[in-house]
């Protein structure tokens, strides 16, 4: 995953773990405080049913106990998974919205430029069109923290029918690209000139997997 990306999840993450965390402590403590008022209430009515019970085969006060105000407690621990849900589903919402929602004062996969994100840039290309054929030079530049070794140019030549007429492999110069540092690439191509329509780069790596680029001139 590329840096810029990575740094962007592990940001909402982070926001979002204190977000869940807030949340839910906040949850506990409401819950604890409605626990102790529905425990003092139990008490209360505790009392008063004692006092009426005693005042009524003491013969002071004839009067029905007030059991409407009795409430069941709820059980805790569901209380405790209700809040647990609703933390949850909230740290999800910050995450989503702190990755996905363009947001003026926060970067996010949403506002990032696409061209920091892939491993190389394509800084220069000199095309050459001659009777025989054509000639590419090209540099590129490596926008990782780390150094992209054995790299090759892979340009595939498209005829006037728009099918494939050729594909040409080359080493890009130096090996090795070190970290924000440049490397170049040419060819030269002679057959088929009546037939050329356009052509592709791409590049690989040492494994033969395909390495991004995008195109231009910001090098920074």
């Amino acid at each position: 995953m590329d840096a810029a990306i990575l740094e962007i999840m592990e940001r909402s993450l982070e926001y979002s773990l204190w977000a869940f965390s807030a949340v839910f402590l906040l949850s506990l403590l409401l819950i604890r405080q409605r626990l102790r008022s529905r425990m003092k209430g139990l008490q209360d009515l505790r009392a008063d049913l004692d006092r009426e019970y005693q005042q009524k085969w003491t013969g002071l006060v004839q009067t029905t106990p007030r059991s409407e105000r009795f409430v069941p407690s709820k059980d805790e621990s569901r209380m405790a998974f209700h809040a647990l849900l609703l933390s949850t589903c909230l740290a999800t919402v910050c995450f989503l919205a702190l990755t996905l929602i363009p947001l003026p004062f926060l970067d996010n996969l949403t506002t990032l430029d696409p061209r920091s994100t892939v491993p190389l840039r394509v800084t220069a290309l000199n095309y050459d069109r001659f009777h025989e054929g054509f000639s590419l030079k090209g540099e590129i530049w490596n926008q990782e923290e780390e150094p992209l070794g054995e790299l090759t140019a892979v340009v595939k030549i498209w005829g006037s029918d728009e099918e494939l007429l050729d594909e040409l492999s080359v080493d890009v110069k130096p090996k090795t690209l070190k970290p924000k540092s440049p490397g170049n690439f040419s060819l030269r191509y002679a057959k088929n000139s009546p037939f050329l329509f356009g052509y592709e780069i791409h590049f690989l790596d040492q494994t033969g997997d395909e390495v991004p680029h995008v195109k231009g001139f910001d090098v920074q």
